[in-house]
């Protein structure tokens, strides 16, 4: 069916119980377990490690096995304002990744019960608003006033999930722990939040994944957008970035012509910031 990341071992709890899965003992990184209604990896805190647990189980699959394979990271996140309360579940249909300024774009295919929706920032320490808290760096204007939610994982996740799995397949859902007073959440409480919608949250996970249409981005149009992106002289990271996001646009605008830059005519060759600036356009009128 598919696997469940989560960095802490509270935040996994609740989904091992209801789930009764049971602890794999084999030679790997992480605690994992498994159940036929789930695998369940525990990766530590961080996006690298949760991106190498990602990694390992995408690899332990067929190619074959990964279209038909959900895999979602769950966990709490920090709200950066004080009109999220604690407990409130959010799908996340935006993410960046703080150090790197790249932005990745989960979406919710399939309706939920958990209508709320929110952009999240992934971050390389905690922060907290206040200044002088131990184990703490205080968080920017830059973050406090662009991003809603805050983790330290999530982007490691989807940088290593959309490697290998449909991006129809890859979900992201964060619980308000905290308002980053600067305090580290127990175990109990985690654990408590959690619980509190792994139920509602088990029944759609047991849903089967959608007969998607995996030919929506056909080889003639591909090559076809390639003639483009050679003209400009992208770079082989942005031609697989934007190969991502005309797959998204075919996703959520099946019947809409995909939207191609203006280029003007030049006599030499476009210089990097040029053909940046015109990655950076398209790749924004893609994601519209």
């Amino acid at each position: 069916m598919g696997a469940l990341f989560f960095a802490l071992g509270s935040e996994a709890k609740p989904w091992i119980q209801i789930t009764n899965a049971k602890p794999v003992r084999e030679n790997s990184r992480f605690r994992r377990f498994e159940s036929p209604d789930a695998t369940i990896f525990i990766t530590g805190i961080g996006k690298m490690s949760m991106a190498l647990a990602v990694a390992e189980y995408a690899l332990s699959l067929q190619k074959e096995e990964r279209i038909r394979t959900k895999i979602w990271n769950l966990g709490i996140a920090g709200s950066t304002t004080n009109k999220h309360n604690l407990g409130d579940f959010f799908w996340i249909h935006k993410l960046t990744d703080h150090s790197l300024k790249n932005d990745f774009y989960p979406e919710r295919w399939q309706s939920s019960s958990f209508v709320k929706e929110s952009n999240l920032v992934t971050v390389d320490h905690p922060i907290s608003k206040n200044a002088d808290q131990a184990g703490f760096i205080r968080a920017t204007e830059e973050i406090l006033e662009n991003y809603q939610l805050i983790d330290m994982e999530a982007s490691g996740f989807f940088f290593a999930a959309e490697m290998y799995f449909p991006l129809e397949n890859i979900q992201i859902g964060k619980i308000v722990s905290d308002h980053l007073e600067g305090t580290f959440c127990t175990a109990e409480s985690v654990e408590s939040l959690i619980n509190n919608h792994t139920q509602k949250l088990f029944e759609e996970w047991k849903e089967t994944v959608p007969d998607w249409d995996k030919d929506s981005l056909t080889k003639e149009t591909w090559t076809s957008i390639q003639q483009t992106t050679t003209a400009l002289q992208f770079t082989e990271s942005m031609v697989h970035e934007l190969k991502r996001a005309v797959r998204y646009f075919l996703l959520t605008n099946p019947n809409q012509k995909i939207p191609m830059p203006e280029i003007l005519v030049k006599d030499k060759p476009l210089e990097k910031r040029e053909a940046k600036q015109i990655f950076e356009r398209w790749k924004k009128q893609l994601y519209a």
